[in-house]
């Protein structure tokens, strides 16, 4: 009886020894149960989905909703996989890529969008023209900046926090322009969380901020919502024939000096 069980642990202990990667894991973490650990290994970026869950607690479901919500594929040309890929690079090196882009000068440097397919082009063009630069290895994942750059504004504290900024000083920007769009419902989530009342009346602010820009202006403008489509806001006139915004303000105000 003692032989059958001294067998049965040698035979999983050579079992576990056959199934042992031959690549080296960059990072462990504890698993739930606090016995062993989950591994991101260097190629784990090919099967990212497992890793974010099995490390990250992070579902697929979630990393496509970003995918959708956010049009990687129409911005960044790169299918879920890759998206998933640089997001596991983030997680796996948080510390620096949070370093990195603390700096405005980075953030602005890979703010633009760049196409998952040239930043490859470029990769295999480097190892062309400089001999002494290792062509690209399959086994090593070819990092996009501004994907980065978009994955740290997602699910970064501090990229959420600079990305609502920057996005209220660009509709601002539009309004004085005479054209609106429909992100304000996006900001408000990063400002407070996305939650219930505070989400309601942050997109509320967010709609004053915008429609100051058409008095700023004195333009009658456009805001274009992705349901409604384009509402005109028509800057008016005061007075007794008065209409449009300044005529609702002006009845406002004269509605108060009543009470």
């Amino acid at each position: 009886m003692i032989e059958i069980k001294f067998l049965e642990r040698w035979r999983t202990k050579w079992n576990e020894i056959n199934k042992a990667r031959s690549v080296k894991y960059i990072r462990r973490y504890p698993k739930k149960t606090g016995k062993g650990y989950n591994y991101v290994y260097q190629d784990s970026w090919k099967h990212p989905f497992k890793a974010l869950l099995e490390c990250f607690g992070i579902k697929q479901k979630k990393i496509e909703e970003h995918y959708s919500k956010y049009e990687i594929k129409k911005d960044f040309g790169a299918d879920k996989q890759t998206f998933a890929a640089h997001v596991l690079e983030y997680f796996t090196n948080k510390i620096k890529w949070d370093n990195l882009f603390s700096k405005k000068e980075a953030r602005d440097k890979y703010k633009e969008p760049v196409q998952q397919k040239t930043v490859q082009e470029r990769a295999r063009a480097k190892s062309v023209a400089e001999p002494a630069a290792k062509t690209p290895d399959g086994d090593k994942m070819i990092v996009n900046r501004s994907l980065m750059r978009k994955v740290w504004s997602i699910y970064s504290v501090e990229g959420q926090r600079i990305e609502a900024a920057e996005s209220v000083v660009k509709q601002k920007a539009a309004a004085k322009e005479g054209v609106f769009t429909d992100n304000a419902g996006r900001v408000a989530t990063a400002n407070d969380g996305g939650g219930g009342e505070n989400k309601k009346d942050g997109m509320v602010t967010q709609d004053l901020q915008l429609l100051s820009g058409v008095l700023e202006s004195g333009k009658s403008s456009t805001i274009r919502h992705k349901d409604i489509g384009d509402i005109v806001v028509d800057v008016g006139s005061s007075g007794k024939s008065g209409y449009g915004l300044k005529h609702i303000i002006e009845q406002r105000y004269a509605k108060r000096r009543h009470y």
